[in-house]
């Protein structure tokens, strides 16, 4: 008998007559508490108490007993972090990943009770523990599956413990002739028309016109394939189960949406459903003021799709994992180790802590490591430890970056014996290379830049999905000063970028590549666009300074440039060798520079010079010769860019094209300097 088939049982039963405190107990889970901090254990924790609210009922434990079955089934509770603060903010935020991704013979319904008792919201859970119970022993409101699991074998709390002992084992997974039919391609959706909850149906037109908009924009994402309107139309407003709609669209993603209206604004509520098992992955609720109804709509459209786009970009990568391995541990390994390498980011923005940070992804390496033991034929791992090598370079110093990323070439080349010439692999291997490229250092570890781009272009030929590849590339174009193939190529990269992973970068590359060019417009326009995309992207905020430093010579603009500055460190929480600090005091003195204020530019230039760590100050060096540009002081621009290049002399072409030392170009030193 499969052990899920033991779970569902009387024993649930008891658990509830028992009361779920003790049965937390039972299980080792007693609640913690210190002085001043809310009382609970993270890892099963609501997000109502997790978000420190007093006004606590019954439906809390609802959701703890949840996480607690949530485990039994999976190996580990719904939500995980590095830190308690990061499990409390996943279980407020976040969505638990789907159970049967990892265990596919778990019955439908059991799955969904789960998630019923793990609701974000209270009302939305069961009301109490015997309803619970009653749940989980009928298999929830959907028919189980051909398996018989309703059978009690064992008591509850020896249930908790030597099922928790099975998983950890990996002896849950289940034989190959055991699996239920594989469901369709989740990146196959259909967007069913959204629902007015308005009285009288006055927002039909607008929840309607929303739904083919929405529609309309996800059609137009390479990797994705939209059911069309017609295509949904016959199943609006009509009460059909998902699975059902799944098997005649031939879809494994539905999104569902309400529309309603509030006072003087609009509310829209969005799902997105993996269409096999009916089990809700993401949801959002999305609110904008009343207005002109096209204009809203067109807001509501575009925010919308994105977040869908970033959400079904997470369950399509955990579901191509889970298919391309047999060894449950290693697949285990490997999300732990990927929620790891997301713990250390945060830490890093969170609290410039690049010691923990490295902890963090130490230990997942180490994981990863375990992993590729396990499964030796899994690509999976080698590429997972290249990228968290390249990680654990920028947290290093300079001396152990090219130690790290030579490590992580050597971990893409595993990668590709094991499946030649797979395009991930080879967008990894390339962009370390292109890494080891501009760190420059011994000599032995640099890769040409026909190396890095043979390696990329041969990744998105063979796979034009992969956005970060494009990037890459087109930073390839850049440093040879080919602005035009690098903004073809960032084009490329928005179009490919399915899951808006690497398009906020693309942006601000292209923002850029149009300065290059000498285009403010574009420059402005990708500008307000990135911004108004993605507005917690810091990066996309340094535009505004960016515009400022290259182009303006008004001198009222210093106050506006030092404003910005200084919202912009506030977003920027991650700049730990203030790198980004020092460039954005260059591009004031650049302004003031302009503007006929000359010793104030190289007052500025010195404190900037003067507060910055040795490495950095390398690389100021291009911004202190582009300041001295500015200023007409010609060998003081040449002096700087000597010593830049010294340091990095991988960057030559780049600084022989940069319009920033357009001027130099005449000068026998500068053509000397750059080999031209």
């Amino acid at each position: 008998m499969k052990p899920e088939n033991i779970l569902l049982s009387s024993g649930l039963a008891m658990i509830a007559d028992f009361g779920i405190a003790q049965a937390l107990v039972h299980a080792g889970l007693s609640p913690l508490t210190d002085s001043g901090v809310v009382v609970g254990t993270p890892g099963y924790m609501s997000p109502e108490q997790s978000a420190g609210s007093t006004r606590l009922d019954a439906r809390t434990d609802i959701y703890s007993l949840g996480c607690v079955i949530y485990e039994m089934l999976t190996g580990q509770p719904p939500f995980t972090g590095a830190t308690p603060q990061a499990v409390l903010a996943r279980h407020i935020h976040e969505h638990p990943p789907s159970i049967r991704v990892v265990r596919e013979t778990v019955p439908v319904g059991l799955e969904q009770s789960i998630n019923r008792a793990l609701a974000k919201a209270p009302a939305d859970r069961f009301a109490s523990a015997a309803e619970f119970g009653a749940a989980l022993k009928t298999g929830g409101e959907q028919a189980p599956t051909t398996h018989s699991w309703r059978r009690f074998l064992w008591p509850a709390a020896a249930l908790l413990l030597v099922t928790g002992a099975w998983v950890s084992r990996g002896l849950w997974w289940p034989a190959p002739g055991d699996r239920h039919t594989a469901p369709f391609d989740p990146t196959h959706l259909a967007v069913l028309y959204f629902t007015d909850r308005s009285e009288g149906g006055t927002l039909r037109p607008v929840a309607h016109g929303l739904t083919e908009d929405l529609i309309d924009r996800l059609s137009g994402v390479q990797g994705l394939q939209i059911v069309s309107p017609s295509g949904v139309r016959p199943y609006s407003e009509k009460d059909i189960p998902v699975d059902s709609i799944a098997r005649a669209l031939r879809v494994g993603t539905l999104v569902e949406g309400s529309v309603e209206q509030l006072v003087g604004s609009l509310r829209v509520r969005v799902r997105l459903v993996d269409a096999a098992t009916g089990q809700q992955l993401q949801s959002a609720i999305v609110e904008r003021p009343w207005g002109d109804l096209f204009v809203l709509q067109a807001e509501l459209a575009d925010s919308i799709s994105r977040f869908l786009r970033r959400q079904l970009g997470r369950e399509v990568r955990l579901r191509e994992q889970r298919a391309s391995t047999q060894s449950v541990l290693a697949w285990e390994l490997v999300r732990q180790a990927a929620a790891l390498t997301e713990d250390a980011t945060a830490l890093v923005n969170a609290s410039r802590d690049p010691a923990g940070a490295m902890r963090l992804l130490l230990r997942a390496d180490s994981l990863l490591a375990r992993a590729e033991l396990l499964d030796g034929h899994w690509i999976e791992p080698p590429i997972a430890r290249g990228w968290v090598a390249g990680q654990l370079s920028d947290l290093s110093s300079s001396n152990e970056q090219v130690t790290w990323l030579t490590r992580g070439v050597r971990f893409a080349d595993g990668a590709l014996q094991i499946t030649p010439g797979d395009p991930r692999a080879l967008e990894l291997r390339g962009t370390l290379r292109y890494w080891l490229f501009q760190r420059g250092g011994d000599p032995a570890h640099l890769q040409s830049l026909i190396d890095v781009e043979e390696d990329l272009r041969t990744a998105v030929t063979s796979n034009p999905g992969l956005a970060r590849a494009w990037n890459r590339l087109s930073e390839v174009y850049q440093l040879r000063g080919d602005w035009t193939q690098a903004e073809i190529t960032l084009r490329r990269a928005i179009e490919a970028d399915a899951y808006l992973t690497e398009t906020a970068r693309s942006m601000q590359a292209l923002f850029f590549a149009a300065l290059e060019r000498g285009d403010s417009a574009a420059a402005r326009r990708w500008c307000r666009v990135g911004r108004s995309q993605f507005p917690d992207e810091y990066y996309l905020w340094e535009c505004d300074l960016a515009l400022l430093g290259w182009l303006s010579s008004d001198t009222a603009d210093v106050s506006r440039a030092w404003k910005l500055v200084h919202s912009i460190e506030a977003r920027d929480t991650a700049d730990l060798m203030a790198m980004g600090w020092g460039v954005r005091r260059m591009l004031v003195a650049a302004i003031l520079a302009r503007g006929g204020m000359a010793d104030s530019a190289r007052e500025v230039i010195k404190m900037t010079r003067a507060q910055a760590a040795p490495p950095v100050r390398q690389t100021l060096d291009l911004y202190d010769a582009y300041v001295q540009t500015e200023l007409g002081d010609h060998q003081g621009a040449i002096r700087a860019l000597r010593a830049h290049l010294q340091a990095f002399p991988q960057l030559r072409d780049y600084v022989a094209h940069a319009r920033w030392f357009v001027p130099l170009h005449a000068d026998t030193a500068f053509k000397k300097l750059v080999g031209s």
